[in-house]
């Protein structure tokens, strides 16, 4: 489905993922994200792009323009408006303020946004109203200890949240997860999570398909399709319903 243009410019940039017991469902994860992000590709205009890229950062040519950045401490500017994947991962971009991306020009376009090994500490309630395209937020390896209620409130196409590594000692709750209808996967792993309780705010999330919890407790969300292809028996479990959904904490 990409074009070989779109594959030169690694849109979904970096399809690896670490395997996990339960790789199947990230196989599913992956199509869903790829069919998303190819969509979005396809409607990029070239000539939106005003051909200026920061001096910090690396953009690649094309219709889909990828933007890597280092040594930045804030969101640069200009980045290309058809930017696509934004990589600021291993910088110091320490706070995410309401207009961290409203400084320079609208990203309309943009997929991916990475943002790890940061030292990440707030993202403002605002900060990512103008990304309605997001598909994929890479937040891993930060110190966050919380979301902000209402974060996600025009990013109802995100697919893929990254928050592991973090300080979060509870799971976000309804008012942070209820706009991400179209969520299917979720990394918590290694924060200093104290139960693996979901809130009700995660009967919202009903395309969710796959949680990793990895050092601290191994959940397993169990969707119709799922259980016809051998997901655990649910009565050796403790489970809950969350929309269509079986959540299942083993």
């Amino acid at each position: 489905m990409f074009t070989a243009e779109v594959k030169s410019a690694e849109v979904m940039c970096d399809t690896r993922r670490r395997s996990r017991d339960d790789g199947s469902a990230m196989v599913g994860v992956t199509s869903v994200l790829l069919l998303a992000v190819a969509t979005s590709c396809n409607v990029v205009d070239a000539a939106s792009s005003p051909g200026v890229c920061p001096s910090s950062c690396r953009c690649t040519a094309g219709s889909a323009v990828v933007v890597s950045c280092s040594g930045v401490s804030r969101v640069p500017v200009p980045v290309p408006a058809s930017t696509v994947v934004l990589d600021l991962d291993r910088n110091h971009v320490s706070l995410l303020t309401n207009s961290s991306f409203v400084r320079g020009l609208p990203l309309r376009h943009l997929v991916e946004l990475r943002l790890q090994d940061n030292g990440l500490l707030h993202v403002e309630r605002g900060a990512l109203l103008s990304l309605t395209e997001l598909r994929v937020l890479r937040l891993g390896r930060n110190h966050l200890s919380s979301l902000p209620a209402g974060v996600f409130a025009a990013n109802r196409k995100l697919a893929v949240l990254d928050v592991h590594a973090n300080y979060l000692a509870v799971m976000p709750d309804a008012s942070v997860v209820r706009h991400l209808q179209s969520l299917v996967s979720l990394n918590v792993s290694f924060n200093h999570l104290t139960s693996p309780r979901l809130g009700p705010g995660f009967r919202y999330t009903t395309q969710l398909s796959y949680i990793d919890f990895s050092g601290q407790y191994r959940l397993i969300i169990c969707s119709p399709v799922i259980l016809r292809c051998g997901c655990p028996s649910i009565g050796e479990m403790t489970s809950h319903i969350y929309g269509r959904n079986t959540i299942a904490i083993l």
